[in-house]
């Protein structure tokens, strides 16, 4: 049996609700809000604009309104420091 050091376990992070209409949660286990990157890209890698985000007062939620985007399918990037976490997110 070999043991290993380096293997990092990404944190847990749900996105709700899904599908979503105007805004979707963000709720982040192990990380602080402070510390990751939110972004929202295309099914093609195209950056979306027109989202806004903001942490709920001392908390690992983030709500991120995306009622400026098009109905469809998305992919939400996390970006920590080490890490980049994907989810598939889907605006009614």
């Amino acid at each position: 049996i070999v043991a290993r050091t380096d293997i990092v376990v990404p944190a847990i992070v749900s996105v709700s609700p899904q599908p979503f209409t105007d805004e979707f949660t963000v709720v982040l286990s192990d990380i602080h809000a402070a510390d990751i990157q939110i972004s929202l890209v295309d099914l093609l890698g195209r950056s979306v604009s027109g989202i806004r985000m903001r942490q709920l007062h001392e908390s690992r939620a983030i709500i991120v309104d995306a009622s400026r985007v098009s109905a469809g399918s998305y992919v939400l990037l996390l970006k920590t420091r080490n890490t980049v976490i994907t989810k598939l997110v889907v605006r009614k």
